[in-house]
């Protein structure tokens, strides 16, 4: 009789748990994940924060805290995981009655990039683990990942041979009160240079050409393209790692930049350029524009980079690109004609097959990258 009695207060006790678990088990439960920090560069560790209170009196003996994220930041602990395309997490909690849980956990940022985590889900069970509650928990944190600086002991060099050219050419900048001479008219010329007198007796359109005064004006332009054969995207993230390296240089010289790009900004959609870069005070926003900066819809030469390429024929010029097909070889020889202060990087693997027009030697700055 006495275990008749034990079984049914059993019984009785499993039921009004279970009533009191499928309706309260989520009062007072409140969860969330963060980043504790909101940027690390490349290859650096920061944190994401696991936080779950029970502000109630019934104890949570095993709740499932379910999100997902990149796979690209790499989570040093790989218990209650799983790694397909994405990141899943998926972690069992005990937080008793009226208690806080906050868990740090550590991860790398292995490639650059604008991570968000939007939203988690909540499995919570009774005492007796017999029965389950889903829910679905709204959350937004995000990071951004910095592309870090190319350091190579051959683009040190390059960087210290192209500091010595365009710093002791004093970044030309054409004098208007200087005249030089008379040349062919370019569709990018204003036309209030126009020399009349000598575009009627030629018939030919011409303008004047003026001398050039020292300032420290430098404009940098990053044109991705993918090989047709093999996509090498290693060798883009590394021509991006470049850039850094290069406004990094020149900002610390005291120079003042334009920077260009065919790439679109993964988030505003917009091909991504930035002018005025004067002082070290902008670089956390060009950190923040290359994270996002997508390669996978680039746009062509012509679309996003031959007007401003010819707008300026006298400001000191770099073209940062591992794409050296003979269509943007022709544009910049055209363009070396009329501005000798033009520098082409070129970063290839060490297999790269390209020939490059004898005439661009002067221009051209060759960097083997391995990957």
């Amino acid at each position: 009789m006495v275990i008749i009695w034990i079984i049914l207060l059993i019984g009785l006790l499993y039921v009004i748990q279970l009533f009191l678990y499928n309706k309260y088990w989520k009062a007072g439960v409140r969860t969330n994940v963060r980043f504790k920090q909101s940027a690390i560069f490349e290859g650096e560790q920061g944190i994401l924060e696991e936080i779950i209170e029970n502000a109630k009196l019934l104890p949570i003996i095993a709740l499932k805290v379910k999100f997902q994220t990149s796979r690209d930041l790499k989570f040093l602990d790989t218990t209650n995981n799983v790694v397909t395309d994405n990141y899943y997490r998926n972690d069992i909690i005990s937080v008793g009655p009226y208690r806080k849980l906050t868990r740090e956990l550590a991860f790398v940022g292995t490639k650059r990039g604008y991570y968000v985590i939007d939203g988690m889900s909540l499995v919570g069970t009774d005492l007796f683990m017999r029965s389950q509650m889903v829910s679905e928990n709204a959350c937004h944190t995000t990071l951004y990942v910095y592309p870090k600086p190319y350091r190579d002991a051959q683009f040190a060099l390059t960087l210290q041979k192209l500091n010595g050219e365009i710093l002791t050419k004093k970044h030309l900048l054409e004098d208007p009160f200087e005249f030089r001479g008379i040349r062919e008219y370019e569709p990018y010329d204003d036309v209030r240079y126009i020399h009349w007198k000598s575009t009627a007796k030629t018939g030919d359109l011409k303008v004047i050409q003026k001398n050039y005064t020292a300032v420290k004006n430098i404009r940098i332009f990053l044109y991705l393209q993918h090989n047709t054969m093999i996509h090498r995207e290693e060798l883009l993230e590394n021509s991006i790692r470049m850039l850094v390296s290069l406004v990094e240089n020149y900002l610390a010289l005291g120079s003042n930049l334009e920077i260009y790009s065919n790439c679109e900004d993964s988030i505003t959609k917009q091909i991504f350029s930035m002018e005025k870069i004067t002082n070290t005070g902008y670089l956390e926003n060009l950190y923040k524009a290359l994270a996002r900066l997508g390669i996978h819809t680039l746009h062509p030469f012509e679309k996003a980079l031959e007007e401003k390429l010819f707008r300026d024929l006298n400001t000191a010029t770099i073209v940062l690109s591992p794409y050296g097909n003979a269509d943007l070889q022709e544009k910049l020889l055209r363009y070396a004609e009329k501005n000798e202060s033009l520098y082409w990087i070129y970063p290839h693997r060490r297999d790269d097959k390209t020939i490059i027009d004898e005439r661009l030697e002067k221009q051209l700055l060759s960097i083997v990258v391995e990957g």
